[in-house]
């Protein structure tokens, strides 16, 4: 289909440009995997697995929706109502093409930030949003959002990386659990990396946010993600999207070296599983 050979064209020269000297990989293959059916469908399954319930005729928000494959597929194969908020100008011009190109409505689609929703209170039965808190400038007014536009029994599904772990997945490194921004901008710089990225990264961890969802009488934290992280650490069946390749031979040599067990342990002692896979739901 050539309009989807030309938005892929379009996300690579937006991947080249924003992720120079920071993403070693092929920029063509992580254009096409952004807006790949195979990969959202993935994610729409942990979605529904990590919920307990199908997403089948939910009305679902996603902060953060990138360049709309998701809303796209969404809408389209499970006749949802789901909508989108994106705040990059130039993402959002490509999720308009990409929604045109399955036919759906571009108004599923609102360039905005997620710390100012365009919603009534109570509108939505899921918030969805992957890798994206780690970018905004207020997690906690994107968090108080997210709860404030969902219905009570709703759910809320963030997969945040864990700047409390071994690995950083933007960059496709190993990382030092829990050190300063400037101390990892030093660490980015001595592997000849572009340092410039991590300006616009928020170090989120574990504590972090146990901290600040204190604050939230009316929602119940269902679960971390820690069971998913060592269930893919222990059988390694986790796809090799983006820099998940990287990441798999990393935890191969784990199991070559029979150090599994004692990193899964670790990894829930001191928090260091990764992603966080926050889910939530909204007391009635």
């Amino acid at each position: 289909m050539e309009v989807i050979k030309s938005i892929i064209s379009d996300i690579e020269r937006y991947y080249r440009k924003s992720y120079n000297g920071v993403y070693p990989g092929d920029f063509t293959k992580l254009a096409e995997e952004a807006i790949s059916e195979l990969r959202i469908e993935e994610q729409l399954s942990i979605l529904s697995k990590s919920i307990g319930n199908s997403i089948e005729g939910k009305k679902i928000l996603e902060i953060g929706s990138g360049f709309g494959g998701l809303i796209a597929l969404a809408n389209k194969k499970y006749s949802n109502q789901t909508y989108g908020v994106e705040p990059d100008k130039e993402i959002f011009q490509i999720s308009l093409q990409v929604l045109e190109a399955y036919g759906i409505n571009i108004n599923y689609v609102t360039n905005t930030r997620g710390e100012n929703l365009p919603f009534e209170d109570a509108t939505f039965d899921v918030v969805f949003s992957v890798n994206v808190l780690e970018h905004v400038q207020h997690p906690n007014m994107v968090i108080s959002e997210a709860i404030r536009v969902l219905k009570p029994g709703g759910y809320i599904y963030f997969v945040i990386p864990n700047y409390g772990s071994f690995w950083e997945g933007h960059y496709g490194i190993f990382w030092i659990p829990y050190i300063p921004k400037w101390l990892g901008k030093i660490y980015v710089s001595l592997l000849g990396r572009d340092t410039r990225f991590i300006d616009t990264l928020q170090f989120i961890n574990y504590w972090q946010l146990k901290l600040l969802l204190r604050r939230y009488k009316n929602i119940k934290i269902l679960n971390w993600g820690e069971d998913i992280f060592e269930e893919r650490m222990t059988l390694m069946n986790f796809s090799e999207w983006a820099q998940l390749g990287r990441l798999k031979k990393v935890v191969n040599l784990a199991h070559q070296l029979k150090i599994t067990k004692i990193i899964c342990l670790a990894a829930r002692i001191f928090k260091m599983h990764t992603p966080i896979i926050l889910t939530l739901q909204k007391m009635e």
